[in-house]
């Protein structure tokens, strides 16, 4: 699985549409990527007048399937509000599998197999002062909710396994935006994770 770059969501509240738009992107086995700014807007309106900007799951999940997705080149995300699109563009579908929280081994095993997963984890402090070598351990609890990719896996130490993750605050985070987070983390802040399966591309909205 390639990507171009690491997204960067600013300072809006995207995780989930910028995970959710790289796995999904993955699914077609394409490097070009899919629009975040089009999840936002379909996903939101799926979400109802209470929607201030945060994209649920099951949002995400119906949005994906029912609405799909234009290129990010065609419908391009704006970091500080959303942006409009032309209209006529063509739209990607797929099926989004979601889990609840469950063992390393799980997901590990689909990340082995060059198949992506979404994390919805609980955030603990380490993220706010990652340093080199950018491993997150499971010393703690977790407090907000935020959406990652585990796109690889590694081994760290005395042969633990530990997933290679994807966030979306820039290169400028973690390893080019990249770290790695090990079972015990998972085991105490992982809420849920999700798959998400090519269905059809190119249709005109």
């Amino acid at each position: 699985m390639l990507w171009k770059t690491v997204r960067d969501q600013g300072r809006r509240p995207t995780c989930t549409a910028m995970a959710v738009s790289d796995v999904h992107t993955a699914s077609h086995n394409s490097i070009e990527p899919l629009s975040a700014e089009a999840l936002i807007k379909y996903g939101g309106l799926r979400m109802g007048a209470g929607f201030l900007g945060a994209l649920s799951m099951a949002a995400a999940e119906s949005s994906v399937e029912l609405d799909g997705q234009p290129s990010e080149v065609a419908w391009p995300y704006n970091k500080m509000l959303d942006s409009l699109a032309a209209s006529g563009l063509p739209h990607w579908h797929g099926n989004m599998v979601r889990k609840n929280a469950t063992l390393l081994s799980d997901i590990s095993g689909l990340v082995a197999t060059g198949h992506p997963v979404i994390l919805v984890v609980r955030l603990t402090d380490e993220f706010f002062y990652l340093k080199y070598p950018f491993v997150i351990h499971g010393g703690s609890s977790g407090h907000a909710l935020h959406a990652m990719v585990a796109s690889g896996l590694g081994i760290f130490g005395e042969g633990n396994e530990v997933l290679l993750v994807r966030n979306s605050w820039g290169l400028g985070w973690g390893d080019s935006g990249y770290c790695w987070i090990d079972a015990d983390y998972l085991s105490k802040n992982l809420v849920e994770w999700a798959t998400i399966e090519s269905k059809s591309q190119g249709e005109i909205l």
